[in-house]
C-alpha cells in the first residue's frame, strides 16, 4: 500500500455507507454502497482505479484519476479503463474523472449494467482513450450536466453498442470522431453541445448485429472537420429535430454500403441542414423532411443511390446541385417549396420543374424567430392566466373568512 494512502476501507458483506475515504488497490465495490467524497487513483497499467460489479451504489463527489499506459490489445476498452461496471445499478453525482494513459477510457460498461451520471467533468488525454464505452446488451448510461472532453487521436467521447442518452452537457472530441454507434447502439441527445475537431462528428457502423440509431434535439452539433454523419455498411436510423448543425466544409450526410444493399431512415423535424447527401450504388434512403425543415444542398449528385424523399408542404429544399430521386412525396403539388437555383431535380429519370426564385432564407429566419416570440408570448400569457386564478382564489379565501367571521359574531351576540 502507498503511504500516501490516508484509509483503507474493505467492504464486507452488509450494505455500506462510506465517508471520504481513499482507497488502496484494487478498489472494487460488489454490493449495494453509498459513498460520498470517494477518491480513486492508479498509476498501474492494465488495472482500472475502480470496479464496480454488483449492487445498488450511489457515489457523489467522485475524484478518480487513472495513469498507467497499455499496449496490449484491448478490445472492449474495459482493460486500462479508469471506471468499469460490469453489473447493477450505479448513481454519480458530481465530481470529476480523469484518465492520462495511452488506450485508457474515462467508463467503460457491460453485462447489464445501468449508469445515471449528473453533473460530471471528465476529461481523456491519451490516445485510444474514449469517456464512455458500451459493449452490446443490455447496458445503458443516462448523462445530465457536465463536459466531457478527449484530447487525443482516436478518442471520441462515445463508443457505444448499447443504449446512451446524453442531455444538457458539453461534448468535446479535440483529435477524433465524436461518437461511434455500432450494431444495435442508440444515442440520444437533447439540449447538448457537441464540438468535433478531426474526422468528422457521428459515425454509424456494424460490427455486430443490428440497425445503429442516432436522435438529436435542441442540441448545436459543431463539425470542424469532416462529415456530420458517416455511415458505413449498415442500416441505420436518424432522427433530428430543431438542432444546430455546423460544418463548414464537410458533407452533412456520407454513406458507404459496401457489400449489399442497405437501408437508411432519415428524419428531419423542424430541422436546418445545410450540406450535400453522398450515397453510394448499394444504398437505399429514405429522407423524410416535415414541420419547416429546410434543406440546403444537393442528395445522390453522383446518382448512385436510391432515394425517395417526402416532403411537407411547410419545407424546403433548396438545391445548390443537381438532385437525383428515386421517388418524391410532395405535400405542395406544384413544387413551390423546392427552390432549384438553376440546378435540375431528376426523379426517376426525369426532370422536374420547380420553384426558379431564389430561397430567402431570412423569412425563414423571421419564421423562427416570430415562432419563438409567439412561444414567449404564449408562456408570458399562461403565467398571467395563472396569476389571475390564484389571485382570484385568494380574494374568495378571504371574502369566505370575512363572511364566516361575521356570521360566529352575530351568532354568538343573538
Amino acid at each position: 500500500m502507498k503511504s500516501n494512502f490516508k484509509k483503507l476501507f474493505i467492504i464486507g458483506m452488509s450494505t455500506s455507507i462510506l465517508t471520504s475515504f481513499v482507497y488502496a488497490l484494487p478498489n472494487t465495490i460488489n454490493q449495494d454502497t453509498t459513498l460520498d467524497q470517494g477518491i480513486y487513483v492508479s498509476d498501474v497499467a492494465n488495472q482500472n482505479a475502480l470496479l464496480i460489479s454488483g449492487g445498488k451504489s450511489t457515489i457523489t463527489n467522485i475524484d478518480l484519476t487513472k495513469s498507467g499506459d497499455t499496449e496490449l490489445e484491448n478490445k472492449d476498452y474495459s482493460l486500462n479503463a479508469g471506471l468499469v461496471i460490469t453489473d447493477g445499478s450505479t448513481n454519480i453525482e458530481n465530481g470529476k474523472i480523469i484518465t492520462n494513459g495511452v488506450n485508457s477510457t474515462a467508463i467503460m460498461i457491460n453485462n447489464n449494467a445501468k449508469l445515471n451520471i449528473k453533473n460530471l467533468n471528465i476529461e481523456t488525454v491519451g490516445v485510444n482513450s474514449p469517456i464512455f464505452r458500451l459493449v452490446s446488451g443490455n447496458n445503458s448510461i443516462t448523462v445530465d450536466m457536465g463536459t466531457y472532453k478527449t484530447n487525443g487521436n482516436n478518442s471520441e467521447i462515445i463508443n457505444t453498442e448499447s443504449d446512451i442518452t446524453i442531455k444538457n452537457s458539453s461534448l468535446i472530441a479535440s483529435l477524433a470522431n465524436g461518437i461511434i454507434i455500432d450494431g444495435s447502439g442508440k444515442v440520444t441527445l437533447d439540449n447538448t453541445i457537441l464540438n468535433t475537431n478531426s474526422e468528422g462528428s457521428i459515425i454509424l457502423k456494424q460490427t455486430t448485429k443490428g440497425k445503429p440509431t442516432f436522435i438529436s434535439k435542441n442540441s448545436n452539433i459543431t463539425t470542424q472537420v469532416g462529415d456530420t454523419l458517416y455511415i458505413s455498411n449498415t442500416d441505420a436510423i436518424i432522427n433530428l429535430e430543431n438542432n444546430t448543425l455546423t460544418n463548414p466544409s464537410g458533407n452533412f450526410l456520407k454513406v458507404e454500403s459496401k457489400d449489399k444493399e442497405k437501408i437508411i431512415e432519415i428524419n428531419l423535424n423542424n430541422q436546418k441542414v445545410t450540406g450535400n447527401t453522398i450515397l453510394d450504388k448499394l444504398t437505399k434512403i429514405n429522407m423524410n423532411f416535415d414541420n419547416k425543415s429546410v434543406y440546403i444542398g444537393s442528395i445522390n449528385n453522383n446518382k448512385e443511390g436510391n432515394v425517395t424523399l417526402k416532403l411537407s408542404k411547410d419545407s424546403s429544399l433548396i438545391l445548390t446541385q443537381d438532385t437525383y430521386l428515386k421517388k418524391l412525396d410532395n405535400s405542395d403539388k406544384t413544387n413551390s417549396n423546392i427552390y432549384l437555383n438553376g440546378n435540375k431535380l431528376i426523379v426517376n429519370d426525369k426532370e422536374l420543374n420547380a420553384n426558379t426564385k431564389r430561397f430567402d432564407e431570412s423569412t425563414y429566419n423571421q419564421d423562427t424567430k416570430e415562432e419563438k416570440k409567439d412561444n414567449k408570448k404564449e408562456e408570458k400569457d399562461t403565467k398571467k392566466s395563472d396569476y389571475k386564478l390564484i389571485s382570484s382564489i385568494v380574494i374568495l379565501v378571504i371574502l369566505l373568512g370575512a363572511i364566516i367571521t361575521k356570521y360566529v359574531f352575530d351568532k354568538k351576540n343573538k
